[in-house]
């Protein structure tokens, strides 16, 4: 093969593949936003979660209907100890982090009745004790070894998002 038809051969490939991303990237870009996720660290363990399909709208606020059935969904996980779970040390702590979407509007964190981050507009929340989370559980159920927390995103009473997610203590 020729100089000249190899080049011909990588410019015809080097089109299709251009022409391809175009076409995925038009697919891509028209399927809508990716759905940001929490992220959690308690040691070495690390596990992103995403929001119920009815505890988010696609970064507009959710809708009186979509809160209602998110807080009914949200609801139900926590007292059946069915929200996705990470394991924790009993004694430890906790971090989260988010999403930089979530950072654009502000975001909050809650363990039971327990303020666990303020609103705030940080990537992240560190050195959360586990043992606040539980001991909100404890008020409700005796030796609780679970807990849970819900992340909201929400810039002042205006709601986005929500992420709910459960501490579930590791054996001594």
């Amino acid at each position: 093969m020729s100089l000249n038809r190899g080049v011909a051969a990588l410019g015809a490939v080097a089109l299709v593949g251009v022409a391809t991303l175009g076409v995925s990237y038009g697919i891509a870009s028209s399927a809508g936003q990716p759905i940001p996720k929490v992220s959690v660290t308690s040691g070495s363990t690390w596990t992103q979660f995403s929001p119920a399909s009815t505890c988010y709208n696609g970064g507009d606020p959710l809708t009186a209907k979509q809160l209602a059935a998110c807080g009914a969904l949200i609801q139900k996980q926590a007292n059946n100890a069915t929200a996705p779970a990470i394991s924790v040390a009993p004694n430890g702590t906790f971090m989260i982090s988010v999403d930089k979407k979530l950072t654009e509007k502000g975001w909050t964190a809650s363990g039971g009745q327990t303020s666990l981050v303020s609103e705030t507009k940080n990537y992240q929340a560190s050195n959360l004790p586990v043992s606040s989370v539980i001991a909100a559980a404890s008020s409700t159920s005796a030796a609780a070894t679970s807990g849970t927390v819900l992340v909201l995103e929400q810039q002042g009473k205006t709601i986005y998002g929500a992420w709910l997610f459960q501490l579930n203590q590791k054996s001594a």
